[in-house]
């Protein structure tokens, strides 16, 4: 009942002891997702192929700033581990203007985005010009604005650097909207 509180050293114990890297893929990112969850709620992680050394695994916070500790917490523990590689967060991806996301039987690809992106203080807003969108005022973020802005940027970047976010139709795009795959390294200039 009162036992000894679960550790970022038994977690790392664990992940090097056990027979992780023989395990199946899906069955072992859920009993590393349950194993971080001790820590908070909302971390997950996602794993390399099975077939890579090492082994990639991504701490994740799933965006929710208050989680950011936690993921900094348990990689700040990480012991040097001969088959695996931590990351901090979801990294952008180099490849991000060419990746379809698939949501249901929708598909976006990096046609249906432009961007503009306004530096102010500390943050940079994002303005979207989405196909997806069908309100002409514009609307709040949804799931496939926020998985393209995360494999364009990376995770940590979209809780720390990204400051508002709105949706707009694509053919209310102004002329001065950069292409998707342009909105990276546009980020990167304006970043610093």
């Amino acid at each position: 009942m009162f036992g000894r509180r679960y550790s970022e050293s038994d977690f790392w114990r664990w992940l090097d002891t056990s027979d992780a890297l023989r395990r199946d893929t899906n069955a072992l990112l859920a009993d590393v997702t349950k194993r971080l969850h001790r820590f908070h709620p909302s971390l997950t992680c996602e794993i390399g192929p099975a077939t890579q050394r090492p082994r990639e695994l991504v701490l994740s916070a799933d965006g929710i700033r208050e989680a950011a500790e936690f993921v900094e917490r348990i990689a700040d523990a990480a012991p040097t581990l001969k088959d695996w590689s931590v990351i901090r967060f979801r990294p952008a991806r180099p490849d991000y203007a060419s990746i379809a996301l698939a949501i249901g039987d929708e598909s976006f690809e990096h046609e249906d985005l432009r961007v503009v992106l306004m530096p102010e203080k500390a943050v940079i807003h994002c303005g979207l010009f989405a196909r997806w969108c069908e309100e002409p005022e514009g609307t709040g973020p949804d799931m496939p604005t926020f998985l393209m802005l995360d494999m364009a940027f990376g995770e940590f970047n979209m809780m720390t650097r990204i400051g508002a976010i709105d949706v707009f139709p694509l053919d209310a795009a102004p002329p001065h909207a950069i292409a998707w795959k342009d909105a990276k390294s546009a980020f990167d200039e304006l970043a610093g």
